[in-house]
């Protein structure tokens, strides 16, 4: 399985999300607040490629959105995954285990329709991490890229660096988790 787990050369959020989106021939936004900073810059650097889904739809009907509009695209090999953190999912009562489990079902429907080569995602807790979890999962090759210093912002809104290994766990942790059940 290719996880690359990748340290953008800003110390900032936003060149990596317009790394992220101009590398992708897709970007699905998953949220329960689609006027964060995050989101509405998201929405701004994918353009026309961009697809919002909230998280209080099914995985099905989800799925299904993703599919209509991915069927629309060319090309559309490769998906950028992005969305809510743990500091904003958090607040409505989601947990990290609970979004994967959404990301992976939700990514595996679109997968199965036609196959996914490539993902990428911001690293950030929540639904950027859920959405490596499913590449993983699913052995979907996978570029999970975060600002210089491997920044990632907690459940509690602070932003700390970590080791490529201590990204990788929680990505490895979170598979682990899918399969228990």
């Amino acid at each position: 399985m290719m996880l690359d787990v990748h340290e953008h050369a800003s110390p900032k959020y936003p060149p990596r999300t317009w790394a992220n989106a101009a590398r992708a021939d897709l970007t699905a936004a998953f949220a329960l607040d689609f006027t964060t900073g995050g989101e509405v810059l998201t929405r701004r650097a994918a353009g026309a490629k961009y697809i919002a889904v909230k998280l209080t739809a099914s995985p099905m009907i989800a799925a299904m959105a993703l599919i209509d509009f991915r069927d629309r695209q060319e090309p559309r090999a490769t998906l950028n995954i992005a969305g809510n953190g743990m500091h904003t999912l958090g607040r409505h009562l989601w947990t990290q285990d609970r979004v994967n489990r959404w990301v992976y079902q939700t990514v595996k429907q679109l997968h199965q329709h036609e196959p996914i080569k490539w993902i990428f995602t911001g690293g950030q807790t929540g639904v950027d991490i859920a959405g490596a979890v499913a590449a993983v999962k699913l052995e979907i090759p996978c570029t999970v890229n975060l600002p210089r210093g491997l920044i990632q912002r907690d459940s509690h809104g602070y932003d700390a660096p970590h080791t490529q290994d201590e990204i990788i766990a929680q990505i490895t942790q979170g598979v682990a988790e899918l399969e228990k059940t």
